[in-house]
């Protein structure tokens, strides 16, 4: 039987700024061009880009738009996507940053990572009510 994961306070913290940082992102687009028709995981992409940029500024993950029907994963080996799992369940017991720095010096794992992270922190914000 697995155990339920109990978030850590800071991650919850960081659940809350994150939600607010998206809420300004998305407040400034809409005072710059209007209505703005752009699904919450891309500005969750734009948010946690920026993060994932400060914590490796050597290292910028890729914007590639969401694909809805398949996860990221799917196109990756099952030892890759492993290990971005093991990341995605490290997330809410160390923290955002945490474990972001943890892999800020491995390029390529590390946009693996940005890439999941985005629908994993969207889901959690959803569930919270925060987006």
């Amino acid at each position: 039987m697995t155990e339920a994961i109990i978030p850590s306070i800071e991650f919850e913290q960081e659940l809350q700024a994150l939600s607010k940082k998206v809420e300004m992102v998305r407040e400034a687009r809409e005072s710059e061009a209007g209505i703005v028709n752009e699904l919450p995981t891309e500005t969750i992409r734009q948010v946690i880009g920026e993060m994932v940029t400060v914590e490796s500024s050597s290292v910028k993950p890729e914007s590639a738009p969401i694909n809805t029907q398949t996860s990221y994963l799917s196109s990756v080996s099952s030892d890759q996507a492993q290990l971005v799992n093991d990341l995605i369940v490290q997330v809410p017991i160390k923290g955002l940053k945490k474990t972001i720095a943890s892999v800020a010096d491995n390029p390529a794992l590390l946009d693996m990572f940005h890439d999941s992270l985005i629908d994993f922190l969207y889901d959690e914000l959803k569930q919270r009510n925060l987006v």
